[in-house]
């Protein structure tokens, strides 16, 4: 994971992420991008506030701004990161991305200690193997995102409820309280854990077998469905508590954003725009949550920038095009997340994890336990993929990540059954898919976030299925000055999508229309052609191009173009005539 982010520039998100958790721990102000709780973001920002000398200021113009503004973050993002003297981008993602790379190895540390308490230390080292070599996972761990510390602190949860409903302990209660708090301060749609509670607990209520209940001294069973649903609800009200509580102490336990200020964030709008948008068709799911959200608000129940930013979040997830199987969407498709597990999953993991489960379906009873333990283990990331799978915010496999350790932890029962058998052919199977999967992720180093898998036809062939943080995030940037010395160019016109700042990498060039980010207060020009004409995929696609019209400009541009190079798997080089 460290080795991969060397040489490469900032991802769209990271730009607002890292100078918002900045903002959190060294000035205690949360107004900065609220659409994601804090967690993770300060998490990321602890090294530069004890180890770098960051400089930033609260009496900046792009400060003041991103207050009044909130899409101005990333005008602060890319002023914090790329033109504060004393600030280097490269040195501050390269000590921020450590506390996320943890992060990832604690997920692979649970899958490893679950899979080895289910069935043993062979499927439990078979099911790090595959963590340690998945390449969206490669990807986007040492990223400061809140992707994969949501996938890590759910697994954290979901094993700590499985261990709850084997034998109650208190310290498989306290593991549980502090893996869904974490979950629910890393990112909103950690709510999916109310959901998956409740229908593990209820599935745990209706066994005949006595719940083992061992708080202090010997263990009690519990039994009779009266009493172990009072365990139940005892249990989701001792959860649920701690992660109000915890969610205040984060934001040190005040309602407004900011110390010393009136509140600044206009929760009635918020609110409003959420309630008209769960009027139109296709929005009961808005309609469930606003009256929870005016509770909240007019009792000031949660602070105030977390029940912004959950709005926020509701309504942004509305209003996003994406792109699958070469099409632009205006709203998102119910299969999307399918398609990109099956195209962005290496196949042999695909493989064994489909044996897995026919294995565990074909066993029933003779694993171990009384056969409802696998319930437990795989109910909650099916209520999670069935609320991704409602979704309409189609941007990316990363938001389903949270279902990736529970493919591997039955790809590690599968790999331990091939080897347990006496026979030739499951074992030489198991060592083809093993060399399979090695060969594959090692092939697509240190391009993880652009990995699809052979049948998709590779990354190069990504753009025909999925395109943003799937293929393109912007990540490539930092590789472009090095090909342009290498092919003695000097100057290139530049259609970026991404936040990282071209004119950090000492790289000259023309900044075509429709490019995202905010380098500078250049104005959008036409090409210096006859010349090259970079783009980024995403803008090839016709995504990162907000209007039919610059759609066609693109068109038309590069009609007759010629495609060159790549840089990386994003950024599409076209040498381009002059007209």
């Amino acid at each position: 994971m460290i080795a991969s982010t060397h040489g490469m520039s900032a991802t769209c998100d990271e730009v607002a992420h890292l100078p918002a958790g900045y903002t959190y721990l060294a000035w205690g102000d949360f107004r900065l991008n609220p659409e994601h709780p804090p967690l993770v973001k300060a998490l990321a920002a602890v090294p530069l506030v004890l180890f770098d000398h960051v400089a930033a200021r609260r009496e900046s113009g792009p400060w003041q701004r991103a207050l009044v503004q909130p899409k101005q973050q990333w005008r602060f993002g890319h002023d914090f990161l790329y033109s504060t003297p004393g600030n280097d981008a490269d040195r501050l993602f390269a000590h921020a991305r450590l506390p996320m790379v943890a992060v990832a190895v604690l997920l692979g540390v649970l899958l490893w200690s679950w899979t080895r308490e289910i069935w043993g230390e062979v499927p439990a080292a078979a099911a790090v193997v595959a963590w340690a070599l998945e390449p969206n996972l490669l990807a986007h761990g040492p990223l400061v995102t809140t992707d994969v510390a949501l996938a890590t602190f759910s697994l954290g949860a979901t094993y700590m409820l499985w261990r709850v409903c084997r034998e109650l302990t208190l310290g498989s209660t306290l593991g549980l309280v502090l893996f869904v708090a974490l979950a629910v301060l890393s990112k909103y749609s950690a709510v999916f854990l109310a959901p998956a509670m409740v229908a593990v607990l209820a599935v745990q209520v209706l066994r005949r077998a006595a719940w083992r209940v061992r708080l202090w001294g010997s263990a009690v069973a519990v039994v009779g469905y009266a009493r172990k649903a009072a365990v139940a609800v005892i249990l989701l009200v001792v959860v649920a508590a701690a992660a109000w509580t915890a969610i205040w102490g984060v934001f040190g336990f005040r309602f407004p954003a900011s110390r010393g200020t009136v509140d600044r964030f206009p929760l009635p709008a918020e609110v409003a725009t959420v309630e008209t948008q769960g009027g139109r068709p296709g929005g009961w799911q808005l309609r469930i949550v606003t009256p929870l959200l005016t509770v909240a608000a007019s009792h000031r129940l949660l602070p105030e920038a977390f029940i912004y930013g959950f709005a926020a979040m509701l309504r942004d997830a509305q209003n996003r095009p994406s792109y699958l199987l070469g099409a632009i969407h205006q709203s998102g498709r119910w299969y999307y997340f399918l398609v990109a597990i099956l195209v962005k999953t290496p196949v042999p993991i695909l493989v064994l994890a489909a044996l897995g489960t026919f294995l565990l379906l074909r066993r029933r009873g003779q694993n171990r336990g009384d056969g409802t333990d696998r319930v437990l283990v795989f109910l909650p990331p099916l209520v999670f993929l069935c609320f991704a799978l409602l979704s309409r915010l189609n941007l990316g496999v990363r938001h389903v990540l949270p279902a990736f350790p529970f493919l591997l932890l039955l790809a590690g029962f599968a790999a331990a059954e091939l080897l347990n058998t006496r026979r030739r052919w499951p074992r030489l199977f198991l060592a083809l898919a093993a060399a399979w999967l090695l060969v594959g992720t090692l092939r697509v180093f240190p391009h993880f976030l652009a990995y699809f898998n052979e049948v998709a036809g590779g990354p190069r062939n990504g753009i025909h299925w999925l395109v943003d943080s799937n293929l393109d995030w912007g990540q490539d940037l930092a590789r472009l000055k090095p090909w342009m010395q290498r092919n003695n160019v000097q100057r290139v016109n530049l259609c970026y999508f991404g936040n990282a700042d071209p004119t950090y990498y000492g790289i000259d060039f023309v900044g075509l229309p429709g490019s995202w980010g905010v380098w500078d207060s250049r104005s959008p020009a036409n090409p210096e052609l006859p010349g090259y004409v970079v783009i980024s995929v995403t803008n090839l696609a016709g995504v990162g191009l907000q209007t039919p019209e610059l759609r066609a400009y693109y068109e038309r541009l590069l009609e007759r173009a010629t495609l060159v190079d790549t840089i990386g798997y994003s950024m599409f080089v076209y040498d381009v005539p002059a007209r």
